[in-house]
């Protein structure tokens, strides 16, 4: 039983080492670093023979080698069997491992535009580099040991972060909040179940076991850290991917001008003509730090023109597919004539946005029918900024059930919540047989639960699934 235990723990540390010799056979990879258009590119060229390309494209005082590591060298690029020198361009070579993909990386930093950096990214290729795939180069670094799998998946967050309370949290996972807390889960756990192969090897050895009361307390603490950590899954997906809102309403009521408040810049247009919009407008915004899809649609009515009737019908449309709706309605106008259709207010959290307040003297009192649509209402006057706090506190209250929310120490997203949760019913089963000291089905369930987290952290994630992980990068990072 010792023999299968270290023998799996084997396996498990020989997968990195395997992937990373794999790496050492294919090509030197290189690819623009950074947007085209930019008034600065770079080109990142790693792999075995990164500092040979490097020397063959760039030439400066000195070549790049060891004697120049880390420092930045101005010189020129240089097409691999063309005579004449190209753009001036700024060179550095980072020795493996101490490099972002744990190889050695050489970047050169050229003019930006369309042509500039295109070019000396195809003479890399003519000196022997191949295009890198989507998320290669952050992929390395993860088989070379310089990041664990939850901060691999954070460079992407990062990159895609729609909102500063997003852009934190991206952060706090790439400095390995996640992947420090889930691996603390993996040394415990460990511990354990190496005690729980050898108890039966030894079975009817009087030895100095630890006591199954601290066994259970130990699996308890895991299984109540692991659901508090299910928790957050909301937190994530709300950060990483936002939240679709949709700007309801009859025609006229303030939905533009409610758009443009949230953007802080005017990009619908606003008139006292009703039917102005006529087709969805989306803007991406952020209210208190949640990454919003903001989607103005056209004001519902009866009508019959054709182009104003289609945008009617997209906006019915919309309603059906948003995470939120605000509903906007003209105080100046009777409110039970502007409510939103039948049955949407049960359907989608909605928010009753009763604008234009300040051309009464005095609040309104609401209607019972109207109070009873939604428990979210507030009075607002987009042309003066009245009501746009109370909003935003009603958005946090739809979205996190409470305002102020704090931003997480880490989030999980659909892998790691998924494999979290088949890791805690382990650990359940556990618990469930550990009165019976059955000592075989405990190391079973265990073992199945260190194999769960180490898929979080990639310790023994498969090939196929990193495949798919990384391929959603862009290529140069």
């Amino acid at each position: 039983m010792i023999f299968i235990l270290m023998k799996e723990m084997y396996s498990c540390a020989k997968f990195r080492i395997n992937m990373t010799q794999n790496l050492e056979k294919e090509d030197t990879i290189a690819a623009l670093a950074t947007a085209v258009g930019g008034g600065v590119a770079v080109v990142r060229i790693s792999g075995p023979d990164a500092l040979e390309i490097g020397n063959k494209v760039w030439k400066g005082t000195k070549d790049l080698s060891q004697e120049t590591v880390r420092r930045m060298m101005l010189g020129r690029v240089v097409e691999p069997g063309a005579e004449e020198q190209g753009d001036q361009a700024m060179a550095v070579y980072m020795q493996g491992p101490k490099s972002y993909t744990g190889e050695d990386v050489v970047e050169l930093q050229c003019h930006g535009g369309n042509f500039t950096a295109k070019h000396t990214l195809m003479c890399a290729f003519k000196a022997g580099a191949r295009h890198a795939e989507p998320g290669e180069f952050t992929k390395r670094a993860f088989l070379n040991g310089r990041m664990d799998l939850t901060q691999a998946e954070a460079v992407n967050d990062l990159i895609n972060a729609q909102s500063d309370k997003a852009m934190k949290l991206a952060m706090r996972q790439l400095n390995g909040r996640l992947g420090d807390s889930v691996k603390d889960l993996y040394e415990k756990l460990t511990e354990i179940h190496s005690e729980v192969e050898v108890r039966m090897d030894f079975i009817d050895e009087d030895l100095d076991w630890t006591s199954s009361e601290e066994v259970i307390g130990t699996l308890n603490d895991a299984h109540t850290y692991i659901s508090s950590m299910l928790e957050k899954q909301k937190d994530g997906e709300v950060l990483r991917q936002g939240v679709k809102a949709i700007i309801g309403g009859p025609p006229n009521a303030g939905k533009s001008s409610f758009l443009n408040q949230v953007l802080g810049h005017d990009r619908a247009i606003v008139t006292d003509i009703a039917g102005t919009t006529r087709d969805t407008l989306e803007e991406q915004a952020q209210v208190r730090g949640i990454p919003i899809r903001l989607i103005d649609t056209a004001g519902i009515r009866e009508s019959d023109d054709i182009v104003e009737k289609t945008g009617i019908e997209r906006s019915l449309q919309m309603l059906q597919e948003a995470q939120i709706i605000f509903w906007l309605m003209d105080l100046s106008r009777p409110l039970n004539e502007q409510l939103p259709p039948e049955g949407v207010t049960k359907e989608v959290p909605t928010i009753l946005v009763l604008n234009k307040i300040d051309l009464l003297k005095y609040n309104p009192e609401l209607a019972e029918e109207i109070k009873e649509l939604t428990p979210y209402h507030v009075f607002t006057s987009f042309t003066k900024g009245d009501g746009v706090e109370e909003l935003y506190d009603l958005v946090e209250k739809v979205i996190w059930n409470e305002t102020d929310h704090e931003t997480p120490e880490f989030s999980l997203n659909a892998r790691h919540a998924s494999l979290l949760q088949e890791a805690n019913n382990h650990i359940q089963d556990c618990l469930e047989i550990m009165d019976t000291e059955q000592w075989e089905l405990v190391a079973i369930n265990l073992r199945g639960a260190l194999h769960e987290l180490g898929q979080v952290l990639g310790e023994t994630v498969l090939p196929d699934i990193l495949h798919n992980i990384f391929h959603k990068y862009c290529i140069g990072k």
